[in-house]
């Protein structure tokens, strides 16, 4: 018997760029055969035992507003981990290999990488009870869809690729909050749902007529 269908759209903040699970903001949505279960969105205070990364710090000030005096009086990352628990104990059985959660995100391995290690700070080996290894990276999707006109792209970070697809009006217009985690998940679940489509062969035809006639038009230049 075919067991549902259990994705977890996933991105992380965090303290620095070193995958140790040092996070500040883990958010995801949960999603049990196309239908969303939880909206977790989780602040967390940085690991006394995990290195903070100036620059870093610097750059969530300046996009998000998180001072580090904010971001320090914030939950313990023990006191998240217990909430993610409880919330993966929910939908998951721990105790079954075939019921686990497949990450889907942008840039997945990087926010995977970075939950592993939360958990191994947690005292916790058994990510794999929750989840399975292989990851839906949404990025690389995009990057193997528009590979013969990658050099239109300026890059292929989560907002280029999906104001590109806001334009012609296939995903909405959720506001201009890139690397606020949430904010993040939101978007790339938009763009996942638009790959997943039924109607993603018609999408895909008028994206590349229009990537197409940008072609055209720089040729002509």
């Amino acid at each position: 018997m075919r067991k549902p269908e259990k994705l977890l759209f996933i991105d992380t903040e965090t303290y620095n760029l070193k995958e140790d699970g040092n996070i500040c903001q883990l958010s995801f949505i949960l999603t049990v055969e196309g239908e969303e279960k939880v909206i977790f969105n989780e602040m967390i205070s940085p690991n006394p035992y995990c290195e903070l990364d100036e620059d870093t710090l610097k750059f969530h000030e300046d996009t998000n507003g998180w001072s580090l005096d904010y971001l320090k009086s914030l939950q313990s990352p023990h006191e998240a981990y217990v909430k993610l628990i409880k919330t993966l104990d929910t939908y998951v059985d721990k105790f079954d290999r075939s019921d686990k959660l497949t990450c889907v995100g942008y840039n997945t391995y990087y926010d995977t990488n970075n939950l592993r290690k939360f958990f191994l700070l947690n005292k916790n080996e058994f990510y794999g009870s929750y989840f399975n290894s292989v990851n839906i990276d949404v990025m690389t999707s995009a990057r193997w869809l528009f590979n013969r006109f990658a050099h239109l792209f300026k890059d292929f970070k989560l907002s280029t690729i999906y104001n590109t697809f806001l334009e012609l009006g296939f995903v909405r217009d959720l506001g201009n909050e890139y690397h606020n985690a949430l904010f993040d998940v939101k978007c790339t679940k938009e763009l996942f749902d638009v790959f997943m489509s039924p109607v993603r062969d018609e999408v895909m035809k008028l994206l590349m007529t229009k990537l197409k006639n940008k072609e055209n038009e720089k040729k002509i230049q």
